[in-house]
């Protein structure tokens, strides 16, 4: 669902901007706020789900995406369009965040990289087939489309926690692992930073699976036939 709402705006939010905003370098101000809004939340989002526990966080985030979408639908001002595409990325990007750090938080020691990819792949799903069905709203009906969509969808998102909220599986937020600033260097650093990896990076993970001895005698008669 996070992905629908910021694959959607990744997409089509340049078109909407394009059609809305009177000058054509609007639009590169319309998605550089966004951005702005998104990194500037990141740490902040991150602190307050440690404290009061991510699904509480989630809520509140998609409650305020609802509302600040609604406007965006019906704002028609340069200036008013900016500073709400800003507040958008600031209450819309960190959900994608805060859904895999909530799954993390429920994970078996062990299953990091496997729910983490798993996560990674619904959300690029949703993100790349939101524009399939918004784009030709936008065409049929006005490019406002995308914001009530992404309103919509907003309202899912946190429709479908706050019913969840009180799921015996929610970690406590004493529980939670500690908010952590993601580094920008390479995956095996980023890995070190869940407290569950191994030691060291050199250290063997051991297979779920133990593979078949392998024979060499076998090997050794079929390299003497050939």
């Amino acid at each position: 669902m996070s992905g629908l709402v910021t694959g959607s705006f990744w997409t089509l939010g340049a078109v909407f901007a394009k059609r809305s905003m009177p000058e054509i370098s609007d639009v590169s101000l319309f998605i550089a706020a966004a951005i702005i809004g998104g990194a500037v939340a990141q740490y902040p989002v991150g602190l307050l789900s440690d404290r009061f526990g991510r699904p509480r966080i989630l809520v509140a985030l998609s409650s305020l995406s609802v509302a600040v979408c609604a406007l965006l639908a019906l704002a028609t001002e340069r200036v008013v369009l900016l500073g709400l595409v800003t507040v958008f990325g600031a209450v819309a990007m960190p959900m994608y965040a805060l859904a895999l750090a909530t799954v993390i938080d429920k994970a078996r020691s062990g299953e990091f990289v496997l729910v983490g990819t798993s996560v990674l792949l619904l959300n690029a799903t949703g993100a790349a087939l939101a524009p399939l069905f918004i784009g030709p709203l936008m065409d049929a009906a006005s490019v406002s489309m995308l914001w009530w969509s992404l309103a919509l969808t907003s309202g899912l998102i946190g429709f479908y926690i706050f019913v969840h909220r009180s799921d015996r599986e929610n970690v406590a937020p004493e529980e939670q692992t500690p908010f952590n600033m993601a580094a920008p260097e390479i995956a095996p650093t980023a890995f070190e930073l869940d407290p569950r990896g191994p030691d060291s990076m050199e250290e063997v993970i051991e297979p779920a699976v133990e593979r078949p001895a392998f024979d060499d005698s076998h090997a050794g008669a079929q390299a003497d036939k050939a």
